[in-house]
């Protein structure tokens, strides 16, 4: 029988051997897999794979060929990725060999659409890579953005990355900031702590669904629930005829919808957001939320700077020319993000 050979590289390092083929073949059904491998039709340096065995770097794993022809019939389709692509339709603000950080334009799904940016990535990915890193890696996010939201967002470029920024989220040690135009006068810096929960209710065809807000009752359940942000006047402007805020948001918590749904409960909706009851604008965007920066702890060990910079998008810098009514108050890190002439 034919076997078609992979070299394990360094991100498929000490991954279970189950795993490595079904990336390595797109394969939908577990069962099919382990059915080869009692079979002996994936073998790890010329011996029968175990089910639960790991493989290391250097480590050569051989597949039937017939089993790796089926699967490049109907690659494309299982497993989602762009074909490969030399360039990124995206502003690259950061990358190394761990992690790969974009701007993301309006409008744009980071994942689970036919043309995501996930899959944009995955491609670039494959283009890049030379074979030796990996037969079995795929990059991907690393956090969320809404569709209707820009800036920094961060995909894996390792395993290794991607388990260290994973853990790091987890334990709030990588802060995210946001600016954002909040209809009303935010008079000073505020720091809301509240409850979100889900809206099974309120969603629409497309699978859109909102969340709810609450004051936190302290009880466990609503614990792992919380949303803590910060939010800073820097300036004020008039759209209309009405005024609004232009605000730094600090989330020390990721939900979904975070500061959406907390901008609209403590009054102050995004302009725009109609999903949070915020007033409806005629303008390129449906409301300017941005993902402004990602600052890291220092000395981490995959090579992230201190912090890094999404610069605003041209129609966000544009309505902020036009409506502003006075100097934007921001920290020396923060100047050059906005390009206006006040």
């Amino acid at each position: 029988m034919d076997f078609s050979d992979f070299a394990a590289g360094r991100n498929d390092d000490g991954r279970r051997i189950d795993r490595v083929i079904r990336r390595l073949i797109s394969a939908d059904n577990l069962s099919n897999i382990y059915k080869s491998i009692r079979k002996g039709l994936i073998r790890v340096n010329g011996v029968r794979a175990k089910p639960d065995q790991r493989i290391y770097e250097g480590d050569t794993i051989s597949v039937a060929s017939f089993i790796v022809a089926e699967a490049e019939n109907g690659v494309q389709e299982k497993s989602g990725i762009q074909a490969a692509r030399h360039e990124l339709p995206y502003e690259i603000i950061f990358q190394n060999e761990n992690i790969l950080i974009l701007n993301k334009p309006y409008d744009t799904a980071v994942h689970g659409s036919s043309f995501s940016m996930d899959k944009d990535v995955a491609g670039y990915y494959r283009s890049k890579d030379d074979g030796g890193s990996s037969i079995s890696f795929t990059p991907g996010p690393l956090h969320r953005l809404d569709r209707k939201t820009t800036g920094a967002i961060a995909f894996s470029w390792s395993l290794n990355g991607a388990q260290w920024f994973s853990k790091n989220i987890s334990l709030h040690s990588i802060r995210k900031t946001y600016l954002g135009v909040a209809e009303g006068r935010i008079p000073k810096k505020e720091l809301w702590c509240d409850s979100i929960t889900y809206c099974d209710s309120e969603h629409n065809a497309g699978g859109f669904h909102t969340v709810s807000v609450s004051e936190r009752d302290g009880n466990e359940e609503t614990a792992q629930k919380e949303a803590v942000t910060h939010a800073e006047p820097l300036a004020y402007g008039r759209y209309e005829g009405a005024e609004y805020t232009l605000v730094r948001y600090e989330i020390e918590t990721g939900r979904t919808h975070q500061i959406r749904a907390q901008s609209y409960f403590h009054g102050f909706p995004l302009l725009g957001d109609t999903a949070y009851k915020g007033r409806r604008i005629s303008e390129k965007q449906d409301f300017f939320l941005h993902a402004l920066s990602l600052s890291f702890p220092e000395n981490n060990p995959i090579g992230l700077p201190g912090s890094v910079t999404a610069p605003l998008p041209e129609a966000y810098s544009l309505f902020l020319n036009k409506t502003l009514t006075g100097k934007i108050l921001l920290n020396e890190d923060m100047k050059f993000i906005i390009n206006t002439k006040l």
